[in-house]
């Protein structure tokens, strides 16, 4: 009986707990029904996943498509550039090419004029033109050893440009011009100047042709010092030119010792400065072929010229072909009567503008292979009679003043001139010419006569100067208002007119005397100041 209780009990128990847990799921489902919003999230959900999804699809089928893409253009590039033969040329002659692409860095004109191209530079160009350019491009070391930088006409220092060039040029030496004047400080800054010049002498031992323009808003004073113990086995061309106007004492090296690559340039044959010359930056000099000093702010300055005997031993010491001086560089000039001959042996070409004491030493210069002789703003008023220039051809006088008695003793020293220009707009040259008519020994083998002088009522003078070389077919250039005077006496019956220089010459009649016709292709490629091109 207990047992079939017990099981009783047991199963009655067990068929109310599950009446009970049925009820309790009623219960729940009663009141708990599924809410819509989060099916309809989870809706959102799946959809999201699915969208998700077919994007991945899409864009593996672009990533496919703009491969494919690629792989056509290439064979229709290599196909297409198959049928050009200029495309197919050997890698060494398109390195010729690309060579002949690029203007020189080295300076032509006037050091301060831009160098910058407009617009982008070859070499970049030609790295951008197809796969076949690009790669033979970066590739060619000489391509990138031209850098040129302008500060006047730019908005950013390219100092990650550089570099590249830098990186790419490899060993090759370096053709650099770095103009830091005209800084816009609005959009760059000194330092940022001195960094990139700082890179740049990183480099120093592969400089070949080295070009440095600041002025007073853009100084590079520690510029001498890491310069000092430099060398630079490659060096041949180095300007620097601080166009400082704000220095005082000014002096020029005591000695000729060099301040600046003290460690040798065996190469370094020409040389341009100004008043960096007074800032420590005195280079060696003993295979220097051309010295241009531009220095006019030495007077103004209070400072002093080279010493005598320095002076005589850098003319005297060195090898120079080309010698162009600009401003005060002598500060003291001995009696002549005491001055030895100056042996100038190989100089070709000679130029000198507000020098002061230079030209009374024109006397004592022994220069028989002088070519080009030009003399600007100068006094030669007290020129004595001296040694002659055997070889002079071209001879410039640019505003000068001249005296009579000192006349004479320019002509004899420069009798053997071919092709002389004559401007002076500041000073009477009627006695001079009256001089010139005075004696046809004067410049007997003279070709060409460049005038640029208000003469237009001496033409009788000019006449007379002409008649003993009318048989040397001189060509006679005049300003175009002095020619029209001259012609104004075919209307007068004079002798001594035009019609009779006519006969005597072949005239020319020009608007003007543009500076080309006075300076000597040789000094293209070295002059800093643009007072060398004006006329005033």
């Amino acid at each position: 009986m207990n047992t079939e209780y017990g099981a009783l009990e047991i199963s009655k128990d067990s068929e109310t707990d599950t009446e009970g847990m049925a009820d309790a799921d009623w219960v729940m489902d009663e009141e708990e029904p599924e809410d819509p919003d989060e099916l309809e999230m989870s809706r959102i959900l799946e959809e999201k996943a699915k969208a998700e999804n077919e994007m991945l699809d899409v864009r593996r089928r672009i990533k496919y498509v703009d491969a494919r893409i690629l792989q056509l253009k290439e064979a229709y590039a290599a196909m297409h550039n198959s049928r050009y033969l200029v495309l197919q040329l050997p890698e060494k002659v398109v390195r010729i090419i690309f060579s002949y692409t690029q203007t020189d860095s080295r300076p032509s004109g006037s050091l301060s004029d831009p160098r910058s191209p407009v617009g982008l530079l070859p070499e970049v160009v030609i790295s951008h033109v197809c796969r076949r350019w690009r790669s033979i491009s970066l590739a060619y070391p000489t391509l990138w050893t031209r850098f040129r930088y302008d500060a006047s006409l730019a908005s950013r220092v390219p100092l990650d440009r550089f570099r590249a060039y830098m990186q790419r040029s490899e060993a090759e030496p370096l053709e650099l011009w770095f103009k830091f004047a005209g800084i816009n400080h609005d959009v760059l800054d000194c330092e940022d100047h001195l960094n990139l010049l700082e890179e740049a002498i990183l480099h120093v031992q592969r400089w070949k042709y080295i070009t440095v323009i600041s002025d007073d808003e853009s100084p590079l004073l520690s510029a001498s010092d890491l310069l000092e113990l430099a060398s630079s086995p490659t060096l041949e061309y180095f300007a620097f030119c601080t166009n400082n106007r704000n220095l005082r004492d000014l002096d020029f090296p005591k000695t000729l010792e060099s301040e600046v690559f003290q460690n040798g340039t065996p190469k370094l044959a020409s040389v341009i400065l100004d008043n960096s010359i007074s800032q420590g930056l005195f280079p060696p000099l003993y295979a220097v072929t051309t010295l241009c000093l531009e220095c006019p702010e030495v007077a103004r300055s209070g400072g002093d010229g080279f010493p005598w005997l320095t002076f005589v031993g850098l003319l005297s010491q060195l090898h120079l072909v080309n010698l162009s001086i600009l401003g005060v560089v002598l500060d003291f000039l001995p009696p002549s009567d005491s001055i030895q001959p100056i042996m100038l042996n190989y100089l070709q070409n000679l130029r000198c503008s507000k020098s002061g004491l230079f030209p009374l030493l024109l006397p004592f210069l022994h220069a028989p292979l002088l070519e080009t002789l030009v003399i600007k703003d100068e006094s030669l008023e007290h020129i004595e009679r001296g040694l002659v220039f055997p070889s002079l051809r071209w001879l410039s006088l640019v505003e000068n003043r001249i005296s009579l008695s000192a006349a004479p003793c320019l002509a004899r020293m420069t009798q053997f001139a071919t092709h002389i220009t004559i401007v002076n707009k500041k000073y009477n040259q009627r006695p001079f010419f009256s001089f010139l008519a005075s004696g046809p020994e004067y410049w007997p083998n003279l070709q060409d006569l460049t005038l640029d002088l208000d003469i237009g009522g001496q033409l009788t003078e000019v006449v007379h100067y002409v008649i003993p070389r009318r048989y040397s077919d001189l060509m006679l250039r005049a300003l175009d208002d002095v020619v029209s005077q001259w012609q104004s006496t075919l209307f007068l019956g004079q002798p001594v007119g035009y019609a009779a220089l006519t006969q005597l010459c072949r005239i020319e009649s020009r608007s003007k005397i543009d500076w080309s016709d006075f300076i000597s292709p040789a000094w293209l490629e070295h002059w800093i100041s643009d007072d060398w091109c004006s006329i005033e």
